[in-house]
């Protein structure tokens, strides 16, 4: 079992999808980075993940 578990993830502002269908799993002895370009979700995955901004479908 991961320590992480992220499935399904959706987040929309309005009529912005920020993340859509996000699978994600991390076990407690992994050391994890998320990269990418500017608007890509990074910043909206993690508020997402520990709970800032509600999520529009999916579970953590």
């Amino acid at each position: 079992m991961a320590a992480l578990e992220v499935r399904g993830l959706r987040k929309q502002f309005g009529g912005v999808v920020a993340l859509n269908g996000i699978d994600l799993d991390i076990d407690t002895d992994q050391v994890v980075g998320i990269v990418g370009p500017n608007g890509s979700g990074k910043t909206t995955l993690f508020n997402v993940v520990t709970g800032v901004h509600p999520a529009t479908a999916g579970t953590v």
